[in-house]
């Protein structure tokens, strides 16, 4: 199943992303898988191929912060798919959030009601 929200500011998918990074590692995930999309991976992946691969998950903003930094895009205006067990987010080039999961996933719910809530999903 896949869920896209709003157009979000971008204070809002920093605040989403912060949410995830911390729900998700105080649940003991501290690596995540990532695939840096258009346009970000046009120059961080360079002539290599587009994978995914392992990150710590704490050090997610300041990865974004640094490829801002070095002009490879920017949050909310390139995609980002984070690959956690059972559910994918993608920040999109498009500033929303799609998220994929099988049903029966127990993590989903508790980002749908916070996105619900914050009235991010139509």
């Amino acid at each position: 199943m896949e869920i896209v929200t709003i157009v979000l500011a971008r204070d809002a998918l920093w605040q989403e992303l912060n949410f995830l990074i911390g729900y998700f590692s105080e649940k003991g995930m501290l690596k995540c898988e990532v695939l840096f999309g258009y346009s970000w991976g046009i120059y961080y992946y360079d002539d290599q191929p587009w994978k995914e691969e392992e990150i710590d998950l704490l050090s997610l903003s300041n990865l974004i912060h640094k490829m801002e930094q070095n002009g490879l895009g920017t949050f909310g205006g390139s995609d980002m798919i984070i690959f956690l067990p059972g559910i994918k987010f993608n920040f999109c080039h498009e500033s929303d959030i799609h998220i994929e999961f099988e049903n029966g996933n127990f993590d989903a719910p508790v980002f749908l009601d916070r996105w619900k809530s914050s009235g991010y999903l139509q």
